[in-house]
């Protein structure tokens, strides 16, 4: 039986990075668990996409969008969707912020490349 894939959603506005990202949660999965992943550029386009269609199992955000810079990010996020996983995408030197982002209620942080 094959399992409902892992619906995982990419929020980078850098394409490159997105692509690496998306790379890596489809690495992620197993041949009775795929894995399928969306990808959005901004947050206001990844509240709209939550808002219509399915609930993501995990959301990859990068805290330094076009629209939205920051904690303030993440916590706009989580306000409109209190249920996913989250993990923050945040540059290197900027780990302090990946572990402000674990206060705020995110599960965990990357470090972009």
């Amino acid at each position: 039986m094959i399992a409902r894939p892992l619906r995982v959603m990419v929020v980078e506005a850098d394409a490159a990075v997105a692509g690496r990202l998306q790379e890596q949660a489809l690495a992620a999965g197993a041949p009775n668990a795929p894995v399928e992943v969306v990808r959005r550029s901004a947050l206001q386009e990844a509240m709209t996409h939550l808002a219509k269609h399915q609930r993501m199992d995990l959301i990859l955000l990068d805290l330094f969008l076009p629209d939205s810079a920051g904690l303030e990010t993440l916590e706009r996020l989580r306000q409109r969707n209190p249920l996913p996983s989250i993990v923050a995408v945040v540059e290197p030197g900027r780990e302090a912020l990946g572990r402000e982002a674990l206060g705020k209620g995110a599960q965990d942080y990357l470090l972009r490349d």
